[in-house]
C-alpha cells in the first residue's frame, strides 16, 4: 500500500485573462493539514488582493509517495 501525501495548489485570477498558478512549497501528510493552511493561505491572499475582482482558490491534490 502506497503512503498517501498532500501538495497545495493555488489559482489566483488578478484580472481578466492573467491567471496565476503556484504550488506551496510545503508536503502535508493529512488532508485535513492541507485544508487548514489552504484556508490560511486563501484568507491572506483574499485580505491583500490587488482589485476587487481578483479571487483566489485554493485545492489540495493527492500525491502517491511512489509511482
Amino acid at each position: 500500500k502506497h503512503r498517501v501525501v498532500y501538495v497545495l495548489v493555488i489559482i489566483m485570477s488578478i484580472a481578466p485573462g492573467f491567471v496565476r498558478v503556484q504550488a506551496i512549497d510545503h508536503v502535508y501528510p493529512t488532508i485535513e493539514m492541507c485544508r487548514n493552511g489552504a484556508a490560511y493561505i486563501r484568507s491572506e491572499l483574499m485580505s491583500q488582493k490587488p482589485t476587487p475582482e481578483a479571487t483566489v482558490s485554493a485545492y489540495c491534490t493527492e500525491i502517491p509517495t511512489k509511482v
